[in-house]
Formats: C-alpha cells, structure tokens, sequence
C-alpha cells in the first residue's frame, strides 16, 4: 500500500503536490536526466564521439593522502589545515546505499535527514515566474532586501522578538553561514563549546580553523537536552562560541525555556557568542518554540542559524540565513562576497512566497513527521534490546542499542551499522558519526531519519526486529 493512500491529504490540486515523490530522477546517479528535462540535444551531445560516453563510475574520493595532509605525487603538499578537516559521514554511507542498489540488493534507508516531500508548489511556480522574468543576475551578498524584510518579519513573529532587515544574511544554505559565522569569530586557539552526539560540521569547522573543539556531553538520562553543570565546567577563559542545536540533529532533544535561561546567564556571566542552530526549529511536536533570541542581553551575542531545507523541503535549493548583531551582519556578508559572492537570486524569490505564502503544506509535512515519528518509537521499542526516548522535535530518533550489540556480539554501534547495512538491507548512522564518543560514555547508539514514508518504515522495522532476534 502506497502512502498516499494511508496518511490524509488535504485535497483538490494541493494535496497532489504533497505525495512523496519516490520515482524521479535520482541526483545522485549518474544516469542521464529523463526526456523532457533537457532537449534531445542534450542527450545526444552527452554521447558525441568527441567527447566520449558518460562516466558510469563515480568521481573518485580524496585518497588517504589527501585526507592526512600529505603530499600527492610531485605536487606541492595540501595545506595542514585539510587534515583537520571532518565531513558528514550520511553522504558516506548514502554512496554505500547506493552502491549496494546497483548491484541489486534491497535498502532501506534512515542514514540522510532529508524530507521526502517535493517543495511546495507555490515555491516552485515562484521560482519559475522568477526565472521567466529574468531574475537570473547577480545580487547583494547579504541577499535581497526584500527577502531579508521577510526573513525578519518571520523571526520576530515565530520568536516573538524585535528583528529587522540589516540583522539578517542570507546564504546559499545554513552551512555556509555556520561557517561564515565561525570564521568571523574565531583566532586560532579560541575554545568551541559544542553538543556531543551533535551535527558533525560543528566540530569539524572549529578544528578546520584552528579552534580547540570542546565537546559537551548530551546524555539519554537528561532527554539530550543540556546539562548546565556539565556546561558550566566546559567554561574557560578561552571559550569563545557555545553552539546550541534545538531541536537538535541526532537525537530530536528540545531545550526548554529554564534551559535556554540557564544558557544566557552563562554567556553573559562569561562573556561568550552562542551559535543557536535552530534549522528544525518549525518541526516541533510540543507546543511552543523556545529561542535564545527571547532571553535578555543574548539579541547582541547571538547568531541564530536558519534555513528553508528542512520546513519546506527545500534541500536541493540551497537557502539558509543567519539572525545577527546588525553590527556583524557586513562582515558575514564581507565573508560571503569573497566566498559565494551571493545567493541564486531566483531562489531567493521562490524563499519569499515560502515565508509570506500559504503554510499548508510546511504544516502537512510535520504532521506526516509527527505520524512517523511515532510509528518508529513504538515499533523500535518492539525490538528486544533497543530502547527509544520518544523526541519532541526534528525527524530523527537515537535508540540505544547498547543490549543488541551485546546480543548480536557487536563491538560497537559502527559494527551494529556495517552488520545492519549487509544482513538487514537497513542503512542506520552509528553514533560516532556525530562525534568522538565521551570519556566515560559505555552505551552504544544509532540515528534513524524518519523522513520517508511509512511503508518504508514499517519495513524497516521489520527487517531490524528480524537482525536483532535472530
């Protein structure tokens, strides 16, 4: 049975737009786009003689060396700073999933946090009207004035704070404002407060620039939400950012009102910016959102980074912004001109009618999350030896797994992973892909992404309840 036919629409033409669409092209293979997509030019110029048939093999990977830092051939070696440098290892495993597809085995996959739902329509006909008019030229770095006005009309109405235009920057995604954030305000031996388990690229960014990364545990016994003792020993004169993901990526912990208090009275008691990433901040099963932004005296050390990938489904179009001090908001723009010089202008039009247009289908796909979320609770809860907090946010769940590795006599959840993948047929991400474990950590877990339809998650289920009690 499809989906569609199981979760509700909404009905008429808005409900069509809101079925996953699971059979398009897939911009991961390296077949070539369906017919229609480009003029038969396109294809036949793909397999004219001068330039030789298409690559049926992927780009290759950085080798080892490129990785260490060491040097390549004859070339002169890459800088040291490459060695520091991490990466998000869903990417790594999706290239495994579909290695093991074209060989013809069947997968089942929670490893990327990607929504399955195409982009609203109105999104879509706003880009096209866009390109239509021309709207194909360069434009500010900090992103268009009008799409900065609604960014700010959005924050102050969904944070219930004062924001305006000159606070805000827009980027092709959040990552790159991340990353210009970070950049603006590190030096070198600076300290990085960031969650562990956490999203990979926080580490990984505050080693690339030379910053020393101090990890702050998330424990299951506190819903992984943060523990202000343990934050407070974090805490040095050398602390220069504190991130804070909520709801948070790997395990879909929300930070209260009291923990976000807690928060800003050590940030102004020491002194240091706080990076709020709040991307799934409109995926929320609890009632109200808490943000940093509504705390005082956190309006002037706080970026908050958000985007239209997860909401919206807007994955492939990369649009992300940051919520600033006005006063650094030229300088992450500065960044941005020397990086990207600025953001699709096409996009950025398409991000307007998403903020300032009809919401049905952003609120139709949380509630689809909210269905899922808890079919994967309950159904992981069924497996002997894995235990599932059910998450107040994101679309991600973190079992522990720590009695089925013991069961199944696995090391780790990397092997749990590596087993699960080849026996089951079931991508999941070990818990070491979202950071080195805590010392004195002893439990072991995975991420599942439930952002897929429920057919594939009951199927899922099936296939690690059968690996787990085998």
């Amino acid at each position: 049975m499809s989906e569609s036919k199981k979760e509700p629409t909404l009905g008429g033409s808005l409900s069509s737009s809101l079925k996953p669409n699971t059979k398009k092209w897939d911009p991961w293979s390296h077949a070539s786009l369906p017919p229609g997509v480009l003029p038969p030019e396109y294809h036949s110029a793909r397999m004219h003689p001068a330039l030789g048939a298409p690559s049926a093999s992927p780009s290759p990977s950085p080798s080892p060396s490129v990785e260490r830092g060491i040097q390549i051939g004859s070339a002169p070696p890459l800088a040291k700073r490459m060695s520091r440098l991490g990466t998000e290892t869903a990417f790594d495993v999706l290239g495994r999933v579909r290695k093991l597809e074209a060989e013809g085995k069947s997968i089942v996959s929670f490893a990327l946090g990607e929504p399955d739902f195409d982009s609203p329509r109105h999104v879509r006909d706003a880009a096209k009207r866009a390109l239509d008019e021309g709207q194909t030229h360069y434009g500010p770095s900090a992103g268009l004035p009008v799409l900065r006005d609604a960014i700010a009309r959005y924050i102050s109405r969904s944070r219930k704070v004062s924001i305006k235009a000159e606070q805000v920057v827009v980027g092709p995604g959040a990552k790159p404002i991340l990353f210009d954030t970070m950049m603006a305000l590190i030096d070198e031996g600076d300290e990085v407060i960031y969650p562990n388990p956490g999203y990979p690229i926080y580490e990984s960014l505050a080693d690339f620039l030379g910053a020393k990364a101090v990890p702050l545990p998330l424990l299951e016994k506190d819903a992984f939400r943060v523990d202000l003792k343990a934050l407070e020993k974090c805490i040095t004169p050398r602390t220069k950012i504190l991130v804070v993901n909520t709801p948070a990526n790997p395990t879909g912990g929300v930070l209260t009102h009291d923990d976000l208090a807690g928060i800003a009275e050590l940030a102004r008691k020491h002194n240091f910016w706080v990076i709020a990433d709040e991307i799934y901040s409109e995926i929320l099963y609890i009632p109200q959102y808490a943000s940093l932004l509504q705390h005082p005296g956190m309006a002037e050390r706080t970026v908050v980074i958000d985007g239209f990938s997860k909401t919206f489904a807007m994955t492939g179009w990369r649009l992300g912004y940051g919520v600033m001090p006005a006063e650094l908001a030229p300088h992450i723009a500065r960044i941005e001109t020397n990086i990207d010089s600025c953001t699709c202008t096409f996009s950025q039009i398409a991000a307007i009618e998403a903020l300032d247009g009809p919401w049905d289908e952003a609120h139709y796909f949380r509630e689809q999350f909210q269905k899922r979320r808890d079919a994967i609770v309950d159904g992981l809860n069924a497996i002997k030896g894995v235990k599932c907090l059910r998450p107040d946010g994101a679309f991600y769940v973190f079992p522990n797994v720590t009695q089925a590795c013991k069961n199944l006599g696995l090391k780790d959840s990397r092997e749990f992973q590596d087993k699960a993948l080849l026996d089951a047929g079931v991508a999941v991400l070990a818990r070491t892909c979202f950071g080195r474990k805590n010392p004195g950590e002893d439990q072991e877990y995975i991420r599942l992404s439930y952002a897929t339809n429920l057919e594939n998650i009951q199927e899922g289920l099936r296939r690690l309840k059968a690996f787990c009690e085998k």
